[in-house]
């Protein structure tokens, strides 16, 4: 077997050096660029949260018949029960479901989650984290706070009798309640907006804080739409590599 012609191969190889360089400048576009916020308006999924939950043993749980517990204390210390007091399950804590949305208005983000499937009659509070990369857990946020004013007066949202709850709030600009500052949209300069719903126990709230006693519940993570001329780049590589990297007829 060889090549057709040398000069064949010498522009087979030229190719694939250009569709190689091509790749790393646009590596190094990418990793340059700042997150933007192309879209005003976006929708996302909300989804349960298996974070700080045990079962009697201390163990992850999987059935969904297990009783739950807060894994922060100690196994068996806190148990995660409903205003009517019985002990919740795995299966209703999975149960949640919703969308939750975001637009820029004058002055901040109009922030609006719908959500069913939560403990009836059940207290929860919303909360913003704010991130510059991944992963997106709520320890590696760059900023944290209250949902709305961040003293706490409007993160509180309270599941009616059949878990449905609706909520809606401004998320304003400036310091929040733990750390941090929110810009003048949610995904202004950053990699991730996350909206996390946090489940009181006791059916207490503490304003600024998250406070004792409570879980996360549910949480939705909005990600910037990548820009056009991202997205041309990534075309253009996905050309060249088609193109460039296939050898040349052999005989």
């Amino acid at each position: 077997m060889k090549l057709r012609s040398s000069s064949q191969f010498r522009a087979w190889k030229s190719a694939r050096h250009a569709g190689a360089l091509l790749v790393a400048c646009t590596l190094t576009v990418l990793g340059n660029q700042q997150p933007t916020a192309v879209a005003q308006d976006l929708t996302t999924a909300i989804q349960f949260e298996p974070a700080h939950l045990a079962d009697e043993n201390g163990d992850r749980p999987t059935d969904p018949a297990a009783l739950l517990y807060d894994i922060r204390s100690d196994p068996g210390a806190l148990p995660i029960t409903a205003p009517d007091g019985h002990h919740i399950t795995l299966g209703e804590w999975q149960a949640v479901r919703g969308e939750a949305h975001i637009s820029r208005i004058p002055g901040g983000t109009e922030l609006t989650l719908d959500v069913s499937g939560l403990v009836p009659n059940g207290v929860y509070t919303a909360w913003s984290a704010f991130f510059t990369e991944s992963p997106f857990i709520v320890p590696n946020a760059v900023g944290f706070g209250a949902a709305g004013k961040n003293d706490g007066s409007e993160g509180t949202l309270i599941a009616d009798e059949n878990g449905t709850a609706t909520y809606t709030v401004e998320v304003p600009p400036g310091p929040l309640s733990v750390r941090g500052e929110a810009p003048d949209y949610v995904l202004d300069g950053h990699a991730a907006y996350l909206v996390s719903g946090a489940y009181h126990i006791d059916s207490q709230t503490h304003g600024a804080v998250p406070g004792p006693n409570s879980v996360g519940a549910f949480s939705a993570t909005f990600i910037p739409e990548p820009s056009s001329v991202t997205l041309a780049l990534i075309g253009a590589v996905g050309l060249v590599g088609l193109t460039s990297v296939r050898r040349p007829a052999t005989t």
